[in-house]
């Protein structure tokens, strides 16, 4: 079974990987560390992750933070992303918030400060899941609606018209309008029928 608090923190200082990766596992967390993103590309490879906490400055030239938090959206479409970052970027930080929808928490930072916001964050998760699933069912249950009514048409379109026509016949011909119809008719066209 999946954990539903398995993270992976990326940060080129091992001090600060050690310090965050044992306060989430104390925490309940099944965490996954990375240095870079080439080693965060391949360490999650064959796993599925819940969240990620970047650092914002991973010294890679080609990809900071925000730029691989993308790039993990495109592999978990339910990702939720943290960036953490020094006060001198919390700009840049924030307009990755707004731009990508990831959060982020600004360094030095308590560990339990951290569980909030993930707390806050699961929460938020298991309900973009659950509107997901609400969604599909929905969607299923209207093409199961309209492949019936299709279904329906089709067939009352194609039922023998001969069929309709006689059955209407034959119920007029057994209704009591019809009898006095004849009746009338007899009398009419033979005047010794006195009845």
């Amino acid at each position: 079974m999946q954990s539903k608090n398995k993270i992976i923190v990326v940060d080129d200082d091992p001090a600060i990987l050690e310090m965050i990766s044992d306060g989430l596992m104390i925490n309940g967390f099944d965490v996954i560390t990375a240095k870079n993103p080439a080693e965060t590309l391949h360490k999650i490879e064959n796993i599925e992750i819940n969240f990620a906490l970047l650092d914002l400055d991973l010294g890679w030239p080609e990809m900071n933070g925000v730029e691989l938090g993308h790039e993990l959206k495109t592999i978990f479409s339910d990702l939720i992303v943290f960036i953490m970052t020094g006060f001198h970027n919390f700009n840049f930080a924030v307009d990755a918030s707004k731009k990508f929808a990831y959060s982020y928490v600004i360094k030095p930072f308590r560990i339990d400060q951290l569980l909030s916001l993930f707390e806050q964050a699961q929460r938020e998760y298991e309900l973009v899941r659950e509107n997901r699933k609400l969604r599909k069912i929905v969607k299923e249950l209207k093409n199961k609606n309209e492949n019936f009514n299709t279904a329906k048409n089709v067939k009352v379109k194609n039922m023998d018209s001969n069929k309709i026509n006689s059955g209407k016949l034959k119920y007029v011909e057994h209704s009591n309008a019809v009898k006095t119809y004849k009746k009338h008719q007899e009398k009419d066209f033979n005047p010794d029928n006195k009845s």
